[in-house]
């Protein structure tokens, strides 16, 4: 079948409200609750790191596996100097069917979702939606993301060599705010079992790291 219409959206507005916009990260079983007209939808792939329904023109998420400290990813992804993130192809074919699924994104300009694994026994994902995929650097054998909703940008305005040193500024922020602080706060969060070390409170979607001790030293504020 070919994509339902409106699915991506709904995904990614369900998303938004089971993670407390972005708050929280999530389990594949919490993930697999989805449902669309009433049957549960695939939001996650199993295996792979790129999914991409059967019928589906263009990928529907990506999933980055959570390493510890020290390890390597087989892909690892990167901010450039744009303040933008690059995200490697599988493998070095550009044909693969992974990679046309993500060009297919690109081109159509359709969302995707990005969920990105911070550790958990079971393992448990940041997500972070809506990415677009705005231009490819094939000599790279990557695609340039943005975390950022479409509204927020004119994909003209991202295209290869811009320079405008306030967009540029403004990219930065939304990718430290949209991207690296949630992780980094899922991230400490679970290090510290979701609970303060000083007063102990275990609820996720009320800590915040910057007025909770998420360390051993110091106190709530």
């Amino acid at each position: 079948m070919a994509e339902p219409e409106g699915l991506r959206h709904a995904a990614i507005a369900w998303l938004e409200q089971r993670t407390f916009d972005r708050q929280i990260p999530l389990s594949r079983d919490e993930i697999a609750d989805f449902e669309w007209n009433g049957q549960p939808f695939r939001l996650i792939p199993s295996q792979q790191g790129i999914w991409k329904p059967r019928g589906f023109e263009a990928t529907l998420s990506i999933v980055t596996t959570y390493r510890s400290p020290g390890q390597k990813r087989p892909y690892e992804d990167e901010v450039g100097a744009d303040g933008l993130i690059r995200y490697k192809w599988r493998g070095d074919n550009p044909q693969h069917p992974e990679n046309v699924g993500l060009r297919r994104a690109m081109q159509l300009r359709q969302p995707i979702i990005w969920f990105i694994g911070i550790g958990g026994k079971p393992p448990e994902y940041q997500v972070v939606a809506p990415v677009y995929l705005v231009r490819e650097e094939p000599e790279l054998q990557q695609f340039v993301m943005a975390p950022l909703a479409e509204e927020d940008f004119a994909v003209e305005e991202l295209d290869e060599g811009f320079a405008v040193p306030a967009l540029k500024r403004y990219l930065m922020r939304e990718t430290k705010v949209r991207l690296h602080q949630p992780v980094f706060r899922s991230t400490v969060l679970m290090a510290y079992e979701n609970h303060c070390a000083v007063c102990n409170l275990a609820h996720p979607e009320l800590l915040d790291v910057g007025g909770h001790d998420v360390v051993d030293s110091g106190r709530c504020q």
